[in-house]
């Protein structure tokens, strides 16, 4: 009965590890387990005077963090994000010369179907 039960629920495998897609998450695409993918971490670019802070709540895989990132990416004024799954937390380098408004990262995360719980803006 447990093996049955288990088929009919979506599995994701993430570095070989199989894990259950989280309910209400808007991903629904699945990784092949004979595919390893290694993520290299890029230099550290953020400084803290061109650097938000975003704390958005509600994300459940790496599909949550690639929209979240894809949406604030998009923002004019700003040069690049890090969003860090565990702990909501969504650093943004913005633009010397014309950074992205509060306003602006706000209607970001909040197109991205998230909720934004605390910004802080340099």
């Amino acid at each position: 009965m447990l093996k049955k039960l288990l088929k009919s629920v979506p599995f994701v495998s993430l570095l070989g590890v199989p894990m259950v897609t989280a309910a209400g998450c808007q991903s629904t695409q699945t990784v092949d387990d004979n595919s390893k993918s290694i993520s290299v971490e890029p230099a550290d670019v953020f400084t803290v005077d061109r650097t938000a802070e975003l704390w958005v709540k509600g994300l459940a895989c790496p599909f949550c963090v690639q929209n979240v990132d894809k949406r604030i990416a998009v923002v004019s004024g700003v040069d690049d994000v890090d969003v860090d799954l565990p702990t909501g937390k969504v650093r943004v380098l913005l633009s010397d010369s014309r950074p992205a408004s509060k306003e602006d990262l706000v209607s970001a995360v909040a197109a991205s179907g998230f909720t934004l719980d605390r910004i802080e803006m340099p």
